[in-house]
């Protein structure tokens, strides 16, 4: 599986889609994508292409979905209509079929949607605010850097968009993340590409696989540093806390972690963050902002389930076969 994607509902916004989900799945040399209506109890394919999608995104036009597929032979878009099929959306008409390695979607305070997405190649990052309508897109960070991963924070009226960047070795640089107020008074200009907020203090994890804001901080999966913790609240030091390495994560060496390909999370009823890394030994929660960790794919488990009194446990249908022998 390459990637999954729900229909996320934005500050702002005045429609939505509940149930529905979108995934992308890895078919030989080229990648198809199912669709759900149903929070995935159901699945229809929608698509299959020729190339290997990176990323997928919803938005919505008119009040009705539409899916963004990104990959690497370019952008597509399918709309939610039967018998619909991808069609290219252009965005750097220099280059009509250059690649891409994530995009996402976000509404400012107004309602209105806008796209971003990442080029492959280190060739920059590109920004629609009209929802990611074909030929609207404008770079808003110069080439140079290879990033793979995107994010959106919502804070008040602002919206923050996140960028995390990979590295062939070292400690790596962190991330990054633009303020968007108003998609409609937003000028795409030199000015704009210089105000990103440079978000690299204390990194050391190396490259950035994804990254996740959840209540006050923002958390990042690593190449070697596990899941790193930004704290965000107002008079904290904006830097990126490092982890022991008893934390729970598993360990590639004694001083290295294994890779965390991707992090998520959310508050609790309590308002206490529930955070989740993946990566090739399984999923791994921490409730401590990220201080301890402990798996959620165990292969064995030693807890044991009890019942009342008066309950049974009610096993699933049975098969009994009956065969007769001659005394």
């Amino acid at each position: 599986m390459r990637s999954i994607v729900p229909f996320r509902l934005g500050q702002g916004s005045a429609t939505t889609h509940p149930g529905m989900v979108a995934v992308a799945t890895d078919a030989g040399d080229g990648s198809r994508v199912y669709v759900s209506d149903d929070l995935g109890e159901s699945w229809r394919r929608r698509a299959e292409l020729g190339f290997t999608l990176a990323d997928l995104a919803w938005v919505d036009r008119l009040g009705r979905p539409v899916l963004l597929l990104a990959g690497e032979k370019g952008l597509y878009e399918l709309a939610d209509t039967e018998g619909a099929i991808p069609v290219q959306n252009l965005v750097d008409p220099a280059q009509p079929d250059r690649g891409f390695y994530a995009i996402d979607s976000f509404t400012d305070v107004r309602g209105q949607t806008g796209v971003i997405i990442t080029a492959e190649a280190a060739a920059g990052v590109w920004m629609s605010p009209t929802a990611g309508a074909p030929e609207s897109f404008k770079r808003v960070r110069a080439a140079g850097e290879d990033i793979r991963c995107l994010a959106v924070q919502y804070d008040g009226p602002a919206t923050y968009l996140w960028l995390g960047r990979a590295v062939p070795e070292g400690s790596g640089t962190g991330c990054a993340r633009l303020r968007i107020d108003d998609l409609a008074r937003t000028t795409f200009d030199d000015a704009l590409m210089a105000s990103w907020e440079e978000l690299g203090t204390g990194w050391g994890g190396g490259s950035c696989w994804g990254v996740h804001v959840t209540g006050d901080s923002a958390y990042a999966a690593t190449q070697s540093g596990g899941v790193l913790r930004l704290p965000l609240a107002a008079g904290q030091k904006r830097a990126w806390d490092q982890r022991d390495v008893n934390c729970g994560l598993p360990l590639r060496d004694r001083a290295r972690f294994q890779p965390v390909r991707s992090v998520s999370g959310a508050l609790g009823s309590d308002g206490a963050p529930l955070v989740l890394g993946a990566g090739p030994e399984g999923i791994f929660r921490s409730t401590d902002e990220a201080s301890t960790w402990s798996t959620c794919t165990a292969r064995t488990v030693d807890t044991f389930i009890t019942l009342p009194p008066t309950w049974l446990f009610c096993s699933g249908e049975h098969r009994i076969e009956v065969v007769r022998a001659d005394a």
